[in-house]
């Protein structure tokens, strides 16, 4: 694919995602190339944040066989997906510099989901779309 036809299917794809991230009350944090980042629990806490985020990845895989569905019957390839979630304390606020500042979540748990995203990619089997790890 050409760098339009992946900004083109990279947005389609996080509408979808982004969809599911907030039925559920998540927020989007952010895209970093083709990955979403997303937290639950601020700015209002939700004490059922882990349910709610392992409803959302539900909701994603499903959206998402639907759509490679929809994709394989178009004659394009289907698309693969791996989500990690983890539950823990964060620091959630406005951080970065004086001239460039963004509402985001850092700690020890964001950095464990993302390696349980990294696992994730490990984990991949051939004949699925989609890996979900949670901790």
């Amino acid at each position: 694919m050409d760098a339009k036809q992946i900004a083109a299917l990279l947005n389609e794809h996080f509408t979808l995602i982004g969809e599911c991230i907030e039925a559920e009350g998540g927020t989007v944090d952010k895209f970093i190339g083709d990955a979403v980042m997303a937290f639950w629990g601020a700015p209002e806490e939700e004490p059922d944040h882990a349910a709610r985020a392992l409803r959302a990845a539900k909701a994603m895989v499903a959206v998402l066989d639907r759509e490679n569905e929809r994709r394989v019957a178009d004659g394009l390839a289907p698309v693969a997906m791996r989500a990690a979630i983890h539950t823990g304390s964060v620091v959630v606020g406005n951080i970065g510099s004086k001239n460039r500042i963004n509402y985001t979540i850092v700690g020890d748990a964001v950095s464990t989901a993302a390696r349980l995203e990294e696992l994730a990619a490990t984990l991949h089997m051939p004949d699925s779309a989609w890996v979900v790890l949670a901790s």
